[in-house]
């Protein structure tokens, strides 16, 4: 048996169109209220600084441990398993675009708080909403989530960062569904594309991404073996702020468990590219691969009596563990050979 770290998808994003995006960028508006914002223009920006610095110098070597210091939560799984790929491969792990196009705080006095960057689209980089929290007064803001934009999508206007934006609580009310209520929706559509929640959320390309990979991977090695997957609501924060016209933008990661199951007897399934690199002199499985995904999603949610579907906005994901069992691992003897008379 062996377990490695792996962050690079058996069908790759940007294949199904979650590469590129024509993503239609907000206009910060500027709300009346009487709440502070948590940061001003110059602290935001140098957090962001930071962390690109930071990101850049472990990029040189792929050494994940100093990430602890501006990541965590998903962010920091994510990358480490990004730069475990990249040392196997010889390749540069994919980069994080952070740079600043606009920027809205939290505001409040309260913790958690949040920061979220959207970013520029520069040369090859896809634009990119990065979020940004600080847990307690004891800590620095922290990089904890990330998605790229997906294509052809507008994100409503946010807070200056004047003023900042209201934190809204995973429970909050007042909504088509709660930020907590939206993520476990989108995770029933995600099991299954005839979910009864289905009728709540725009058709997106994240979903039609994870579909299309669960489907195309069962049909290749069906006469083989068998696939179970799985998604769920990760054990990480919904960060949810209100945006511009009273819609709620919410940030959550979920997982997903991948199984195949080898069935017939004396076959086998040989990880190749990214996941035979990591697995090794190990990648080839007798009797069972495993990976485990996280990804970082990204959602609108409208006001409740709208007449508005939730749509998802973004998402990014990785997978960040793989393991492989012979045929004898997961329990199953072999029969022996029948003698020849």
């Amino acid at each position: 048996m062996s377990k490695r770290l792996l962050s690079s998808a058996l069908i790759a994003l940007s294949a199904l169109g979650l590469g590129a995006c024509a993503a239609t960028l907000p206009t910060p508006t500027a709300p009346q209220n009487e709440s502070y914002p948590n940061l001003d223009q110059d602290r935001a920006d140098r957090i962001l600084e930071q962390t690109r610095t930071l990101l850049a110098d472990t990029a040189k070597t792929n050494d994940a441990g100093p990430l602890k210091e501006r990541l965590s939560g998903a962010a920091l799984m994510m990358r480490s398993a990004e730069y475990e790929v990249a040392k196997a491969s010889g390749s540069p792990a994919p980069e994080i675009n952070l740079t600043s196009q606009a920027v809205t705080v939290a505001n409040g006095e309260t913790w958690p708080r949040a920061m979220f960057n959207i970013s520029e689209k520069t040369g090859t980089q896809t634009r990119t909403v990065s979020v940004f929290l600080q847990d307690d007064a004891f800590n620095q803001y922290k990089l904890s989530n990330w998605v790229r934009l997906l294509p052809g999508v507008t994100l409503p206007a946010t807070a200056r960062v004047e003023t900042g934006a209201q934190m809204l609580p995973e429970t909050a009310t007042g909504y088509v569904l709660s930020p907590r209520d939206a993520v476990n929706a989108y995770v029933s559509v995600l099991n299954n594309p005839e979910a009864a929640e289905t009728k709540d959320f725009e058709n997106d390309a994240f979903a039609n991404y994870y579909h299309d990979y669960v489907k195309q991977w069962t049909e290749r090695v069906q006469q083989i073996a068998e696939v179970n997957s799985n998604m769920a609501v990760a054990e990480k924060p919904i960060v949810a702020i209100q945006t511009g016209n009273g819609d709620a933008l919410v940030s959550a990661t979920v997982k997903y468990r991948v199984t195949t199951k080898v069935t017939l007897e004396g076959s086998s399934l040989t990880a190749t590219g990214s996941v035979g690199l990591l697995l090794g002199d190990q990648k080839t499985a007798t009797g069972q691969l495993s990976t485990l995904h996280l990804a970082n999603i990204l959602m609108v949610v409208p006001k409740a009596n709208s007449g508005q579907k939730i749509q998802v906005v973004g998402a990014e994901t990785v997978p960040i563990q793989a393991e492989t069992k012979s045929w004898t691992d997961t329990g199953r003897t072999i029969e022996p050979t029948p003698e020849i008379k």
